[in-house]
């Protein structure tokens, strides 16, 4: 039966028990022929009935207590989840340490040189005078066309048609000097570029006579003497003059 377990009567099965425990005695009262006899075995009938009927029901209580309490616990046992165990977490605060910024130190910027007079550039323009220079063998060209700056000191006139204009350069531009400027002097100051506008009077060398003379374009205009000027000419050192530096021919100036 649905809900008992195996071995345990259901109450319909001690029913049926019961009802079979009543058919000797019925059959003793109704058989006349059995007498005494009968009466007999009718009385111990109903006295085995009566024990049976008193027990079954302390029996019937007994077995359907055990059975309610064995269904009970199955019940419980079958219906109580498992829970499974969590383990526990650690929730202790962790203190995290400000990580400590990486300083590095910015290198500092190279030193450097003095920027030197540079080659011809778009501000520098070349001119038709360098054709005019007699004997061009005793110059060493170093660039055909720089610009400098400085401050005309001293203007002298030479026999070659030639000025010899002594300018100080401004600072950047004095990397261009050499040894044999210290010999270029005014006022009190030696270490002076020489720049030279050439075929600009009147020439009495005899060597230089002939390339003035084809000159048509010298320049006219020329810097004075405490003037602070730009100059753009072509970069040489004169072989003749312990090598000294100077922008021979001067190709054009202007106020700075």
């Amino acid at each position: 039966m649905l809900g008992y377990p195996a071995g345990r009567l259901h109450p319909n099965q001690v029913a049926r028990q019961l009802r079979s425990v009543d058919i000797p005695a019925e059959r003793a009262n109704n058989d006349p022929a059995a007498g005494s006899k009968g009466n007999v075995k009718g009385a111990s009938a109903h006295r085995r009935f009566g024990a049976i009927a008193f027990g079954v029901p302390a029996a019937l209580l007994i077995f359907v207590a055990a059975g309610c309490a064995s269904a009970t616990t199955s019940d419980s046992t079958s219906s109580t989840p498992t829970v499974a165990a969590t383990p526990s977490a650690d929730l202790t605060p962790v203190t995290v340490a400000p990580s400590t910024p990486v300083v590095t130190s910015t290198p500092a910027p190279p030193s450097r040189p003095a920027p030197t007079p540079s080659p011809t550039a778009p501000s520098c323009l070349l001119s038709d005078q360098d054709r005019y220079v007699y004997n061009p063998d005793r110059l060493i060209v170093r660039a055909a066309c720089v610009r400098v700056t400085g401050t005309v000191l001293v203007i002298r006139r030479e026999a070659d048609g030639d000025l010899h204009i002594r300018v100080l350069l401004d600072p950047p531009f004095r990397g261009m000097l050499t040894p044999g400027n210290q010999q270029q002097c005014a006022q009190g100051v030696c270490g002076l570029l020489v720049v030279e506008p050439i075929c600009v009077h009147s020439v009495s060398q005899a060597d230089a006579v002939s390339s003035c003379a084809a000159d048509r374009d010298p320049l006219t205009a020329l810097p004075t003497v405490g003037r602070h000027v730009w100059l753009e000419g072509r970069s040489v050192l004169d072989r003749d003059h312990s090598d000294w530096a100077e922008l021979h021919p001067l190709y054009r100036w202007g106020l700075a």
